[in-house]
Formats: C-alpha cells, sequence, structure tokens
C-alpha cells in the first residue's frame, strides 16, 4: 500500500511551498496486520504555493500529479497517478482578493 501523494510541477515562477494532507481514519484490512491510515468519502487536500516576484499576473493552469490506491477490506488495486490541471489567478500585492472556504485554509 503507498500513501496518498500530490505534486505540484514548478510553473512560471509558481511553485509548490507546502501540502496538508487531513488526517487518515485507522482501519484493520484483511491483507494487514497493522493498522493503516485510510482515508473515505470526500477529502481535502490543500496545497501552498510560493508565487515568485517574477511570476506573471494572469490565469495559469498549474499541472499536478495526484497518487493514490484504493483499496477495500481484502485487496488493494494498483496505485493511480491522476493528472491534474489547477486554475490559478496570479494578482498583484494591491489586489484586493476575496477569501474562499476560510474554514479549509485557516492555520495553512
Amino acid at each position: 500500500m503507498i500513501p496518498t501523494s500530490v505534486e505540484v510541477t514548478p510553473s512560471e515562477g509558481i511553485v509548490q511551498a507546502g501540502v496538508r494532507y487531513p488526517k487518515g481514519e485507522q482501519r484493520k484490512l484483511g491483507f494487514s496486520d497493522d493498522l493503516l491510515d485510510v482515508y473515505e468519502g470526500k477529502v481535502f487536500i490543500l496545497i501552498k504555493l510560493h508565487v515568485g516576484s517574477g511570476a506573471r499576473h494572469g490565469q495559469h493552469a498549474l499541472e499536478a500529479a495526484l497518487t493514490y490506491q484504493a483499496c477495500n477490506k481484502s485487496i488493494c488495486l494498483a496505485p493511480v497517478v491522476l493528472r491534474l490541471k489547477i486554475p490559478v489567478q496570479v494578482v498583484g500585492r494591491e489586489t484586493e482578493v476575496k477569501r474562499m472556504n476560510p474554514e479549509l485554509f485557516r492555520d495553512f
């Protein structure tokens, strides 16, 4: 079993600066003697980005890879790498922005 991970490809002065994974739920699955941390249902993985001073303002489509492995109580499927495009809008420091989902991003 492999851990879930996400990796953003650096692009035009925008780089991944951190990731926060949710706490998994410990479960005993039939193929392991150990308790395993697993995710069930909807999961939010938060990615912190650093925007360098040379990044152009405007819309960007960042490429990311989400790696995960689905399991049930008795088996795990082969790991999957899901390629994603993440839309990001870069604005100047003086631009007012509307914060979205502040409860998710608190302390991040």
